[in-house]
């Protein structure tokens, strides 16, 4: 008879041990994949408010100038194509006069509330264009004045 509770309380503790660990395991689980969802909808929540509005846009010479806006949050741009075709040689001039090269890789970033100004070598009299940045793409035209 001892011999049978010896076991019978040996197989409880083994099954509650193993319940443990399992629970353990789920709960990492479960922790690890809310916290990705947490910084998936940060992210999300982040890129949806920024904002770039288009100023202006005209082609002067062999230099298309589209002049841009950012609103309340900072903008992370990220690349300009024209006519269709992604240009890295366009240079963006922000925040008193800084200046950035806009590449195929990477991100330049605007300040909030600021102008920024990108030029592009072209060498048409009419341009259409998509300003990418996290969060969306600004699209226009412009022609020779």
């Amino acid at each position: 008879m001892p011999s049978e509770q010896v076991s019978a309380l040996l197989m409880l503790l083994i099954v509650i041990a193993a319940s443990i660990i399992v629970y353990g395991y789920a709960i990492n689980i479960i922790q690890s994949k809310t916290q990705d969802l947490e910084r998936i909808a940060w992210e999300q929540q982040y890129t949806s408010s920024q904002d770039l509005s288009k100023l202006l846009a005209y082609i002067n010479g062999t230099h298309l100038i589209i002049g841009v806006y950012t609103g309340l949050n900072p903008v992370d741009l990220e690349r300009v194509y024209i006519n269709n075709t992604l240009r890295t040689d366009c240079t963006l001039i922000y925040q008193g006069g800084s200046r950035a090269t806009i590449t195929s890789s990477g991100t330049i970033r605007i300040p909030s509330f600021s102008a920024a100004k990108i030029i592009c070598p072209i060498n048409k009299d009419y341009a259409i264009f998509k300003i990418t940045y996290m969060g969306g793409a600004v699209v226009g035209e412009a022609s020779k004045i």
